[in-house]
This record gives C-alpha cells, sequence and structure tokens, in this order.
C-alpha cells in the first residue's frame, strides 16, 4: 500500500498544473466565448481527462458512467456541456477523497497530497464583514447587476424552496445543485472563488455571481431584499 500512496502523490504532482490550466482556460472562455479561446479549453482538457481517468476505478459504479462519457464524448461535447462534466467529475473526485471513508475504501490508495489539489477547487482569499447597507464582499464570479429577494439555503435538502426569481445565497453548491440553480437570478456563497462550481454554473447561465464571501448567510436572511453586484464583487442591502 505505501507503494500504491507513493504512485497516487506521483499522479497528485502530474495532475495539479493539468488543473489549474483547465480552469484557467474555463474562466477565460467563459469570459470570451471565441472559436480561439475554444479551441484553448479543449487543449487544455485533453490530458487532464486522461489523468483524471486514473481515478475512474475508485469511483461509486453508478457514478463511473460521467467518466466514462467525459473520456468517449468529450471532443464532441458543445463546450457548455463539457465544462460541466469536467467539472462534475473533479468533483466526483474530491467528494471521493473528502469524505470519511468506509473501513474497505480505507486501505484505498488517496494521498494527502491528492486531496489538497482538490481542495484548491474552494480556496478562497479572507474578506471582511462590515454592518449597515454593506453586507458582504467576495470574489467577482461573474459580471451583472441584480436586486432582488434572498433564499438561504444551507443544505440540499432546503433546495425545493428556492423560488425562481430569487437569489440564492448558501455556503457552496455542488454539481447536483445545477438543476436547482436555474431557478436562481444571482447567487452568493460564502466559500469558493472564481473557479468553483457555483461560479462556472453562474458564468454558464448568465448570473450575477459573487463568491467567497466567508459570511454570507450569517449576515443575509431569507426575505432580504439586496443587490448582487457580480462585477465589483459586493452584495448590498436595498
Amino acid at each position: 500500500m505505501n507503494i500504491l500512496r507513493k504512485a497516487m502523490a506521483e499522479e497528485a504532482a502530474r495532475l495539479k498544473p493539468m488543473l489549474d490550466r483547465c480552469y484557467s482556460a474555463i474562466l477565460r472562455y467563459q469570459q470570451r466565448r471565441t472559436p480561439e479561446n475554444e479551441s484553448l479549453l479543449r487543449a487544455a482538457m485533453a490530458p487532464a481527462i486522461g489523468q483524471l481517468m486514473v481515478f475512474k476505478p475508485y469511483m461509486p459504479t453508478y457514478k463511473q458512467d460521467y467518466f466514462h462519457v467525459l473520456e468517449a464524448q468529450w471532443q464532441r461535447l458543445a463546450p457548455g456541456d463539457l465544462i460541466m462534466l469536467f467539472d462534475h467529475c473533479v468533483n466526483i473526485t474530491h467528494l471521493r477523497l473528502d469524505r470519511e471513508m468506509t473501513a474497505g475504501e480505507a486501505v484505498q490508495p488517496w494521498s494527502r497530497e491528492m486531496l489538497a489539489v482538490f481542495d484548491e477547487r474552494r480556496a478562497t482569499p479572507p474578506v471582511g464583514v462590515s454592518s449597515g447597507e454593506y453586507l458582504c464582499a467576495g470574489i467577482p464570479a461573474a459580471p451583472g447587476l441584480v436586486t432582488g429577494r434572498v433564499r438561504v439555503v444551507r443544505t440540499p435538502a432546503d433546495l425545493n424552496a428556492l423560488q425562481p426569481g430569487e437569489i440564492l445565497v448558501c455556503p457552496m453548491a455542488t454539481p447536483d445543485w445545477t438543476p436547482y440553480l436555474g431557478r436562481a437570478v444571482a447567487i452568493v456563497t460564502d466559500q469558493g472563488g472564481a473557479l468553483c462550481h457555483a461560479a462556472i454554473v453562474a458564468r454558464e447561465f448568465g448570473l450575477p455571481c459573487v463568491t467567497g464571501c466567508q459570511s454570507a448567510t450569517g449576515v443575509i436572511r431569507t426575505g432580504d431584499r439586496i443587490e448582487v453586484n457580480g462585477d465589483l464583487g459586493i452584495v448590498t442591502l436595498v
């Protein structure tokens, strides 16, 4: 097992720069959707997709289907579908490493280095919070300016309460939340950066998004009327 863990540490070292290039290419494409940027996106993803397949055998059987489709169809998928599917496979792998393993899974060759690589998708710098009209600030992850009523969602079980036209405020979003995010007119999160799942989905859906606010769910309440400035990364009470 020590040999396997050493091998996984080497896989982590190879994967990290690949993911960095991929998510930079995703951000570049979503900010400027040109044929050239699409070509750069696919070129960056090609080696990373191959590297992700190393982990496919360690995924639950029902989730391996996502990896199968990514591996077989990535060249033919539309850019938006490719971005979503790639990010979903990265998230599946991250969650697999992040959660507590069963006794049988604990002997799999995951390494701390590998978890650190995926943890960077959630990384965000500290941001201060003040009182008054100004509520919080974070990373301007998707442009736009929207005013509306808030729905604070802390767990997946609360997603059904999100109504069309509301602003979603949550700790973070995972690919499982995607079917509900289309109801929102803007997204604000406690965690994440410009390359987290909420930011990627917001740019695909054309929703203003501010991520990495640290305490948005602590200072904003369901029913508040707020303005989300996705250009400046600022959330205010109106």
